[in-house]
């Protein structure tokens, strides 16, 4: 009923658990003729999102029924005179996927979990378009979600931490008490409601050193990395040998190598060329990648003694050290 004046045939209470279905089950021989009621959704459909008004109407001498109030929600409408539709927005929470540099990218994989079965993946795998963007489906209003990237796109880091949201009765999602979300995930329920997951790029610096001259910075030398025989890697770009990438040292180091290695991509660095006055080094350095963006010399590996892995610089960046001896004539 609207008011405490209006009534049901059979009770003053409310009636509830309506559905398509049953309505008229519910409703027969219930509705008084000059009464007002009021109806609200209670429940969603899985996927949308509920109607936050209500609808409230007047019962006609004829058993017609008219909307009474001014307020009444807009999701409801009311035709032939005693049939209501009431339309309920699709949750629509669209995903973006960034490079840290704001570039839109390709090919991440994202699994989505119920707080309620956290081993159980919802659905397929989430992958974000050409255009970074994707829409994350099977959504239910009231319940709580954990997103995980599974898979980073080719030349970028895996996100180690998840997002963990609730999906609230408007559609917009709020961050539970106590969640221990990753930095890279950020959220906006202004206008569409997207999140929106931020990769660091691997990358990797070769940094090449004298034996002699308390192992000063040495320009001239020139590597390649290839991706290693048989492991099936390849670069970011799928591309595999016979292209291997190549790098020349100025002022001791190369360029920054950014996006074109893969994370779990296994690599052969081999210097091609030593600066004036050094020895090429003739071994190589097989190493893997790491979801961290990190590198380690690959499993059974027989690597040159020359080549070091040193640890994160300032700005995030690997840097491999190389160190060539001089080229050195004895005179008897």
């Amino acid at each position: 009923p609207a008011t405490q004046d209006d009534a049901f045939a059979k009770s003053n209470e409310p009636i509830t658990d309506i559905t398509p279905d049953n309505i008229a089950d519910k409703l027969s021989a219930e509705l008084i003729a000059g009464n007002s009621y009021t109806l609200t959704e209670t429940a969603a459909p899985a996927g949308y999102e509920l109607i936050t008004g209500s609808f409230t109407f007047t019962v006609n001498e004829d058993g017609t029924i008219e909307p009474s109030s001014a307020e009444n929600d807009p999701a409801y409408a009311l035709g032939d005179g005693i049939t209501i539709t009431a339309t309920d927005a699709q949750i629509e929470i669209g995903l973006i996927k960034l490079g840290a540099d704001g570039t839109k990218i390709a090919g991440a994989h994202f699994s989505l979990a119920s707080t309620d079965d956290p081993d159980k993946q919802l659905g397929e795998d989430i992958v974000s378009t050409a255009e970074g963007t994707v829409n994350i489906p099977n959504l239910e209003v009231g319940k709580t979600y954990v997103l995980t990237e599974t898979q980073a796109p080719a030349g970028y880091e895996l996100i180690s931490g998840s997002f963990t949201f609730k999906v609230e009765d408007d559609g917009t999602i709020s961050i539970p008490q106590g969640a221990q979300n990753a930095p890279a995930y950020t959220r906006t329920n202004k206008g569409a409601v997207t999140i929106t997951v931020t990769d660091t790029p691997v990358e990797l610096q070769i940094e090449k050193r004298g034996q002699d001259k308390d192992g000063a910075l040495l320009s001239g030398a020139t590597f390649q990395i290839a991706p290693a025989e048989g492991t099936g890697t390849t670069f970011a770009d799928g591309k595999a040998d016979p292209d291997p990438l190549s790098f020349s040292t100025a002022n001791g180091l190369t360029e920054v190598i950014s996006q074109q290695l893969v994370v779990g991509g296994t690599y052969v660095l081999t210097e091609t060329a030593a600066p004036a006055g050094y020895k090429r080094i003739t071994g190589s350095l097989t190493f893997t990648v790491e979801d961290d963006g990190s590198i380690k010399e690959a499993d059974g590996a027989t690597n040159d003694k020359a080549f070091s892995i040193d640890k994160d610089n300032d700005n995030g960046v690997v840097i491999v050290t190389a160190v060539d001896e001089p080229i050195l004539i004895s005179l008897e």
